[in-house]
């Protein structure tokens, strides 16, 4: 995700001088990747070789900030509809967007000394 037609991971991408292309950018796409989504929940959600769902890589990196948080949301929404008995993750790049991502993060997982809080 991201770069130029060049590099997905080129220099200008990487210190967010450049924001590069990402397939979830392209409202035309978001069927097929909701098929996509609810197909692997379908087939893995309860699954228990399958120990987490990470929804997404450094989500707001290459200078991307918020704007991958939309299909973010949807992919989240789409996976609890289909009930997967896994938690969800995220990995934010959080010094590149702005707000309180976990708001609407519900049944966060946290994995700590303690074990996992939240949705197991």
């Amino acid at each position: 995700m991201g770069g130029t037609s060049d590099n997905s991971f080129d220099e200008e991408t990487q210190t967010g001088i450049t924001v590069g292309y990402s397939i979830t950018d392209d409202e035309e796409m978001t069927p097929e990747i909701e098929k996509y989504v609810r197909e692997l929940a379908k087939r893995y959600g309860q699954d228990d070789r399958v120990i987490i769902w990470n929804i997404w890589n450094e989500l707001g990196n290459s200078g991307r900030g918020e704007k991958s948080l939309p299909m973010a949301k949807k992919v989240i929404g789409w996976l609890r509809e289909e009930d997967v008995k896994q938690p969800l993750t995220i990995e934010m790049w959080g010094a590149q967007v702005k707000g309180n991502y976990y708001e609407w993060l519900k049944n966060l997982c946290v994995h700590g000394e303690v074990g996992w809080i939240g949705k197991t």
